[in-house]
């Protein structure tokens, strides 16, 4: 893409998002005329770098001259927002090729491809872990029926200490 090519390219982006903002704001679009001229310069400068061919991709639209309501003004600002969608679309085509898309677009699919694996391997190891946990409570559970039985035994030698039982033999 030629310099003068990208700049215009820059231009009309920035022009967007100043009309998408102009949109945005509830006063009436006081600065519609400006926007209006804005384009019609890009566009001049466009014509001077692409040929007549190219020239019918960028989309022509025309002042707000005798128009003066709210309507038409914010009506002109949407048009010239979708005209600026437009020329950046057919701009940015203009340095790309069917190969060079398709390339990217397989290097993307590559990379969801690797996203979703991890997110398999994730949620693999989430499951076995979820599967594990039921035997994670049994034991948890049998090892406070051990202290609880032990606790018992405890407090029961204390209370009933252990009776020897001697067996002596009677005189006879």
């Amino acid at each position: 893409m030629k310099p003068e090519l990208y700049s215009c390219l820059k231009m009309l982006e920035a022009f967007r998002k100043d009309i998408i903002s102009a949109l945005d704001v509830r006063g009436g679009f006081p600065a519609a005329y400006e926007f209006s001229d804005q384009y019609s310069k890009i566009r001049r400068l466009l014509k001077r770098n692409l040929n007549s061919e190219q020239m019918k991709f960028i989309p022509t639209v025309y002042g707000l001259y005798g128009e003066s309501s709210i309507q038409s003004r914010g009506a002109k600002l949407q048009e010239l927002a979708s005209a600026a969608n437009m020329a950046i679309a057919y701009l940015q085509s203009l340095d790309r090729d069917l190969q060079k898309e398709i390339d990217e677009k397989e290097q993307e699919i590559k990379r969801k491809e690797k996203e979703i694996e991890s997110i398999k391997k994730i949620y693999t190891e989430a499951l076995e872990a979820i599967g594990q946990l039921p035997e994670v409570q049994r034991s948890k559970a049998v090892a406070e029926w051990k202290k609880h039985h032990r606790e018992i035994e405890e407090n029961s030698r204390k209370k009933y200490p252990p009776v020897i039982f001697t067996t002596t033999k009677k005189k006879e």
